[in-house]
Protein backbone atom coordinates (compact mmCIF):
# COMPACT_ATOMS: atom_id res chain seq x y z
CA UNK A 1 0.00 0.00 0.00
CA UNK A 2 1.12 3.51 -0.73
CA UNK A 3 -0.39 6.87 0.14
CA UNK A 4 -0.06 9.52 -2.53
CA UNK A 5 -1.65 12.61 -3.99
CA UNK A 6 -4.20 12.12 -6.74
CA UNK A 7 -1.95 13.90 -9.25
CA UNK A 8 0.82 11.37 -8.60
CA UNK A 9 -1.45 8.48 -9.56
CA UNK A 10 -2.64 10.42 -12.60
CA UNK A 11 0.99 10.97 -13.66
CA UNK A 12 1.78 7.26 -13.24
CA UNK A 13 -1.27 6.39 -15.36
CA UNK A 14 -0.20 8.77 -18.12
CA UNK A 15 3.39 7.46 -17.99
CA UNK A 16 2.23 3.86 -18.40
CA UNK A 17 -0.63 4.39 -20.84
CA UNK A 18 -3.68 3.98 -18.58
CA UNK A 19 -6.65 6.17 -17.79
CA UNK A 20 -7.52 7.06 -14.22
CA UNK A 21 -10.87 5.32 -14.65
CA UNK A 22 -9.10 2.05 -15.53
CA UNK A 23 -7.03 2.02 -12.33
CA UNK A 24 -9.63 3.30 -9.84
CA UNK A 25 -10.28 -0.21 -8.45
CA UNK A 26 -6.78 -0.10 -6.86
CA UNK A 27 -7.72 3.04 -4.87
CA UNK A 28 -8.60 1.75 -1.41
CA UNK A 29 -9.30 5.01 0.39
CA UNK A 30 -9.74 8.66 -0.57
CA UNK A 31 -9.19 11.55 1.83
CA UNK A 32 -9.65 14.55 -0.42
CA UNK A 33 -6.76 14.41 -2.88
CA UNK A 34 -4.69 12.05 -0.68
CA UNK A 35 -5.35 8.47 -1.71
CA UNK A 36 -4.37 5.07 -0.38
CA UNK A 37 -3.36 2.81 -3.27
CA UNK A 38 -3.10 -0.99 -3.27
CA UNK A 39 -0.05 -1.56 -5.48
CA UNK A 40 -0.71 -5.32 -5.46
CA UNK A 41 -4.20 -4.92 -6.95
CA UNK A 42 -4.51 -6.13 -10.57
CA UNK A 43 -5.80 -2.68 -11.61
CA UNK A 44 -2.63 -0.90 -10.45
CA UNK A 45 -0.94 0.71 -13.51
CA UNK A 46 2.02 -1.58 -14.10
CA UNK A 47 4.32 -1.18 -17.09
CA UNK A 48 2.88 -2.98 -20.08
CA UNK A 49 4.96 -6.09 -20.77
CA UNK A 50 5.54 -5.33 -24.45
CA UNK A 51 6.93 -1.88 -23.52
CA UNK A 52 9.44 -3.22 -20.99
CA UNK A 53 12.89 -3.98 -22.28
CA UNK A 54 15.75 -5.20 -20.10
CA UNK A 55 18.91 -3.11 -20.05
CA UNK A 56 22.26 -4.87 -19.99
CA UNK A 57 24.46 -3.72 -17.10
CA UNK A 58 27.48 -3.56 -19.41
CA UNK A 59 25.66 -1.08 -21.65
CA UNK A 60 24.96 1.16 -18.65
CA UNK A 61 28.60 1.00 -17.52
CA UNK A 62 29.84 1.79 -21.04
CA UNK A 63 27.47 4.75 -21.30
CA UNK A 64 28.58 6.08 -17.90
CA UNK A 65 32.28 5.74 -18.71
CA UNK A 66 31.81 7.37 -22.11
CA UNK A 67 30.03 10.32 -20.45
CA UNK A 68 33.20 11.08 -18.46
CA UNK A 69 35.51 10.66 -21.42
CA UNK A 70 36.60 7.05 -21.05
CA UNK A 71 36.14 5.19 -24.32
CA UNK A 72 37.03 1.80 -25.79
CA UNK A 73 40.27 1.61 -27.71
CA UNK A 74 40.93 -1.14 -30.13
CA UNK A 75 44.23 -2.86 -29.39
CA UNK A 76 45.82 -4.79 -32.23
Amino acid sequence: MIRCHRTQLEARCKQRGYTLAEVMPCVVEQDGDRWLIDVDHPAYPRPKTDDWKPVMVGDLVEKALTSVGITKERVE
